[in-house]
Order: structure tokens, then sequence, then C-alpha cells
């Protein structure tokens, strides 16, 4: 496989799992906005700041993670670590 391709299929599969972890923590912020729904405006704005962070941070470190694959890419870093890796090294 030319390592243009190569390259291009590991940004696809950093892009995919980043897409599969947002989808995962966009649910898990509905079950929590659904749970304070009914209480007092306190707590559901509280509940909103909270969900409001919490998806900043997933798309941070999606924005991260994906900038990070392809600024290693164009600056020729070697010693990186395969996404493999980096998935076995998360427990992922």
């Amino acid at each position: 496989m030319p390592t243009a391709v190569a390259e291009q299929s590991d940004l696809d599969e950093v892009e995919a799992f980043w897409d599969r972890q947002e989808s995962q923590v966009v649910a898990a912020c509905r079950r929590m906005w659904a749970a304070v729904a009914d209480e007092d405006e306190r707590t559901r704005e509280t509940m909103r700041q909270s969900i409001e962070r919490t998806l900043s941070g997933i798309e941070d470190a999606a924005d991260a993670a994906i900038g990070g694959t392809v600024l290693a890419r164009r600056s020729g870093d070697e010693a990186g670590i395969s996404w493999e890796q980096a998935k076995r090294d998360l427990e992922l």
C-alpha cells in the first residue's frame, strides 16, 4: 500500500474513532439532560453548563487528536507511535 494511502487510512481511522466517541458523549449528555428536565431552573442551568463543558472537551480532544495526526504526518515524525499502539496504550 502506498504511504499516502496508508496515512489517509490512519487518519480516517482516527476520525472515525472520535466520531464514535463524540456520538457516545452526546447520547450520555442527552440522558443527563433528560434526568433534570423536570427540576428547577438552577439545577437545569448547572446541568446545561456541565453538558456544555463536556461537549466542548470531547470536541477539543477530537480536534487535538486529528490535528496531531496530521501534523505528525506532515513533519515526518517517525518517533511518534502508531494509531494501533495508541489505542492499545489507552486500552480502547
